[in-house]
């Protein structure tokens, strides 16, 4: 309490330990700065962390999935039985008939995170997401501050980048399941700052190869991270990169880390990039989900990616149209927004959404509105090239009218944009939009301004600090989103990686405009009225000062409030929540103490909530029920659960036939006796109808 007269009776030292906490003489971040920006921003963190784990109180539902299926990896490392599952997924090939195997589709990280808490605390829907509760409330944020910190050089940048992450509805909802796309955020947040923190320190690319090798563990798409490594490396630190012996260290521990995972891939399917994934790309977004990754392939006809451009080429560059306005969406607008946002923003809004999807701009301006129907289909510009033309003449229509409106344009988008961002509460629209103008400024602003100086080729030797730092970090998003869009599918929590890096540039250009203002006011005023100007700046640091103290108090103080607005908001409510397949997990257990292996649409989240005797088998996808039974019987189902999404097999079992039993369970469950169903009632794949075995032997001969 002693503290509080010295600091308003002596503004002089206010103002001096101000300007040490906001950076110290040579621009860069003070300790002190940093150590209270990493304070508030884990003190915070922690505020919003309680209150996750207290809408999870209430909460046994495990999820589908990928959400069940990361908890069973680390149910099977809690319980001793390392990477193993005992569930069959997919039938892209015939695994075997055991069921225990190592999971092809998802690789391994959660579940790593999540075993120590299985196995300190017990198996719980509540456990299995506190791995990615931590990342989301505390993670992402921590690496967002770092980030900030070594791109900007100030505190204070950092920790509002940091702070923006823990208020993101996205970030939260996501943060409450056993997903990955949170921890990948922070993985990448942090692998980039330890990439910028090298520049200084070089030791720190150790940290980024680690922390890339445990990227590739949350997605096996970081594999990119291995060629991306040095270039990454070399655009942050120019051509001196290459001569520093820790970068060629840090790339080494980077692949090494990859390797194990690889290896192992090599030795089981004879290909190091083995995924199931990569079959999935080859149909994601261009065709029924349920119809081709269920489909009983058995090994034949596997779908691969170059399906894309050949078995859907009609469809595929409608697609890579859509998915790119909707990446550049997500990236620039926030991941909360639609597409009739796009026309929140005005004319530049309209224009850049006509431009992503390949439509015409003319006709998309005269459309201002914006719950406006989706435009029509896009064209491929390749085969119209007239479509082109019609184009770049409508570009002087558009500047024409945009200068036309002049300032009442100006002001009018600036509103819409500021009521837009507080009405709609997205949190992050102003920051990433200005992260993009602040990127193309230096990407473009600092080659022109060497030009401008004649000084480009000193600069160019110099290697700008700022444009290699922005370059990398643009580099990285394109990639990503190239792979999303041409190969894959766009999401929003596919683009999570990207919301710190725009908070970051966003943060920074709004610091660099500020400084800049701030070195041509203090010059001005110290020329003309230098006493007065140092009495101005005590009295405007103690204010500031205690403006950020009280800011700061009231954040912490109102942080419940906040958070109870925040789970409003993305519609997550406290209360108890419970699975069907917990009911039928519970009530197998009782009553089939030998286990026994279950085919159900829903494999995973019935595993999970199984004794661990019990298997589990989707159920294929198929018109014909005879391989269904087929496959069932190559598992050795013992039971099934039937559903609405399979009709064939749910007629076949509802019939009560010879061999089908239902039992009293709290859910549609079937006992099946593979002894008494008819012969001609089981085809595996690719058997003929002539040469079926025994129904005995359809476990032992696959093919």
């Amino acid at each position: 309490m002693a503290i509080v007269p010295s600091v308003v009776t002596r503004p002089t030292s206010t103002a001096r330990l101000l300007r040490r906490w906001a950076e110290s003489p040579d621009g860069r971040s003070s300790r002190l700065g940093v150590i209270a920006a990493f304070t508030v921003v884990l003190a915070l963190g922690c505020v919003s962390a309680a209150a996750r784990f207290d809408v999870l109180a209430l909460d046994r539902t495990i999820g589908h999935s990928d959400t069940a299926a990361y908890a069973e990896m680390g149910r099977s490392l809690a319980e001793g039985r390392g990477l193993r599952v005992g569930y069959i997924s997919s039938f892209y090939y015939a695994y075997d008939p055991v069921i225990d195997r190592r999971d092809d589709h998802w690789p391994p990280l959660m579940g790593v995170l999540i075993a120590p808490f299985f196995a300190t605390l017990g198996v719980s829907a509540l456990h299995a997401k506190i791995p990615a509760v931590l990342m989301g409330a505390l993670g992402l944020p921590l690496a967002t501050t770092w980030l900030g910190v070594v791109v900007s050089r100030r505190a204070w940048v950092g920790a509002a980048a940091g702070l923006l992450m823990i208020v993101n509805r996205q970030l939260l909802r996501e943060s409450l399941t056993t997903l990955s796309d949170v921890t990948l955020a922070a993985l990448l947040t942090a692998f980039c700052a330890a990439l910028v923190a090298a520049r200084a320190r070089p030791r720190a690319y150790l940290a980024a190869g680690a922390l890339g090798a445990l990227a590739y563990y949350a997605k096996s798409s970081e594999v990119l991270l291995a060629g991306l490594f040095p270039c990454l490396a070399l655009l942050i630190a120019g051509p001196r990169a290459l001569r520093q012996r820790w970068m060629y260290v840090g790339w080494g521990l980077l692949v090494a880390g990859m390797l194990p995972w690889q290896i192992a891939n090599l030795r089981e399917w004879g290909s190091p990039l083995h995924s199931a994934q990569n079959h999935v790309s080859g149909f994601i977004g261009l065709d029924v989900w349920e119809n081709r990754h269920y489909h009983p392939y058995w090994g034949k006809d596997l779908p691969t990616t170059r399906d894309r451009w050949t078995r859907y080429a009609d469809r595929y560059w409608q697609l890579v149209s859509r998915q790119r306005e909707e990446y550049a969406r997500l990236v620039l607008l926030g991941s909360a927004t639609g597409q009739a946002d796009w026309y929140r923003l005005g004319p530049l809004g309209v224009t850049a959404f006509a431009l992503l999807r390949g439509d015409d701009i003319a006709p998309a301006l005269e459309r201002t509105e914006p719950d406006t129907p989706l435009l029509k289909p896009a064209i491929d510009r390749s085969r119209d090239p007239e479509a082109s033309q019609r184009a770049a003449a409508a570009w002087p229509a558009l500047w024409s009218r945009t200068l036309r409106e002049g300032w009442t344009a100006l002001g009018g988008g600036w509103r819409a944009l500021l009521d837009f961002s507080v009405a709609e509460h997205r949190s992050t629209l102003v920051p990433n939009l200005l992260g993009a103008l602040y990127a193309i400024a230096v990407l473009i602003g600092v080659p022109l301004r060497g030009c401008w100086r004649g000084r480009f080729a000193a600069e160019l030797r110099e290697w700008p600090r700022s444009w290699g730092i922005v370059a990398a970090l643009v580099l990285l998003g394109a990639v990503h989103g190239v792979l999303l869009i041409c190969f894959f599918a766009v999401g929003a929590r596919f683009t999570f990686p990207a919301l710190p890096v725009m908070a970051v540039l966003g943060a920074t250009g709004v610091a660099a405009v500020a400084r800049r203002v701030g070195r041509r006011t203090d010059t001005v005023l110290l020329r003309a009225w230098p006493g007065w100007a140092a009495l101005s700046g005590h009295v405007a640091g103690f204010a500031a000062g205690m403006t950020g103290v009280l800011l700061v108090g009231f954040a912490v103080a109102r942080a419940p409030q906040l958070v109870a607005w925040q789970q409003a908001d993305a519609a997550i409510a406290r209360g108890f929540r419970a699975s069907p397949a917990e009911a039928l997990g519970a009530w197998i257990g009782r009553n089939l103490p030998g286990g026994g292996v279950v085919m159900a649409r829903q494999p995973w989240e019935l595993r999970f909530h199984s004794p661990a005797n019990v298997k589990t088998v989707a159920i294929p996808s198929s018109e014909d029920v005879r391989l269904v039974l087929g496959i069932a019987h190559y598992y050795g189902v013992t039971h099934v659960v039937t559903d609405p999404k399979r009709p064939q097999l749910t007629r076949y079992l509802e019939a009560l036939g010879p061999g089908v039993t239902r039992l009293a369970a709290p859910g549609p469950l079937y006992a099946i006796d593979w002894s008494a169903i008819p012969r001609g009632d089981v085809l595996l794949p690719g058997q003929s109808v002539d040469a079926r075995a025994e129904p005995r032997d359809l476990r032992h001969d696959p093919a």
